[in-house]
């Protein structure tokens, strides 16, 4: 398998990741998260951090084109990185004291595709 830097130079700009580098991406993020505890941020820190990806050029409506995720998903969980290294490192002590279940609006009553727009 070729390096990752050397496969994103090669690739067309405005274009995401293969199919199997989003695949791995989404998997290494999701083994994160689960370590992590399903830990996710405080409404203020995943404003601040889709505040970053409004700013950047690789972001494409809801998406990242450098890792392919879901940008309104990946900056909820404390434990996701933004593959360019612009969100900021998150404490432990600084995020929400729930996991996933506790602080997500899906056991609030919304749907899940509301958390998708």
């Amino acid at each position: 398998m070729t390096d990752e830097r050397e496969s994103d130079t090669k690739r067309p700009q405005g274009r995401f990741p293969p199919l199997r580098r989003q695949v791995w991406n989404l998997a290494r993020s999701l083994a994160d998260f689960l370590a992590d505890g399903c830990k996710t941020l405080t409404q203020e820190q995943y404003r601040a951090r889709l505040e970053i990806c409004d700013r950047c050029d690789q972001r494409r409506g809801n998406r990242c084109l450098k890792c392919g995720c879901r940008l309104s998903l990946k900056a909820r969980g404390r434990a996701f990185k933004c593959p360019l290294g612009k969100w900021p490192t998150v404490d432990a002590p600084q995020s929400s004291p729930g996991g996933w279940a506790e602080n997500h609006a899906i056991e609030k009553g919304a749907t899940f595709q509301s958390q998708l727009a």
